[in-house]
């Protein structure tokens, strides 16, 4: 087989994993529409602002392995700055939120295991990968209602 249709077939493949990877996000960003109304967090989610394809980096295709991320979901709202904590030693600056609607949220639909440098294994959807990072006043809450929905939008779960 030469190289050139082995290109071609892995090219199609990479895209067949975006298109699913896009379809899930979107049943997920539909389900946070649903949610600004028990949210006040998520009064600014917009399905089309929030959700994206990855593309190409540094010459990759999507789903390679230098290149895990399919589609992302990336949405913050009511982050007022940063402080550094007290204590000793060099730390990460943390966010500071607006108690009654800050939020930042992340979810990332990925083929492989992990997007690299996360702490967290990732969750199993189907044969992808999916992170999902909620942090804020009302983070618990949220993540549980966004785990629901990434449960219904789950192939595997069917």
């Amino acid at each position: 087989m030469d190289v050139a249709r082995v290109e071609v077939l892995e090219r199609a493949a990479y895209a067949e994993d975006s298109d699913r990877a896009m379809a899930i996000a979107g049943k997920i960003a539909k389900g946070i529409e649903g949610l600004k109304g028990k949210f006040p967090h998520l009064a600014d989610f917009s399905e089309q602002e929030h959700l994206r394809r990855n593309g190409i980096n540094a010459g990759f295709e999507p789903g390679t392995p230098n290149n895990a991320e399919l589609a992302t979901i990336a949405y913050h709202h009511g982050v007022v700055g940063q402080r550094v904590p007290e204590g000793k030693g060099k730390r990460a600056a943390q966010d500071v939120f607006d108690p009654e609607t800050g939020v930042r949220l992340y979810l990332h639909l990925l083929k492989g295991e992990s997007r690299g440098a996360d702490a967290r294994p990732a969750q199993k959807i189907g044969d992808l990968s999916l992170h999902l990072y909620v942090t804020g006043p009302a983070a618990e809450a949220i993540r549980a209602e966004v785990e629901k929905l990434v449960e219904s939008a789950n192939p595997s779960e069917r």
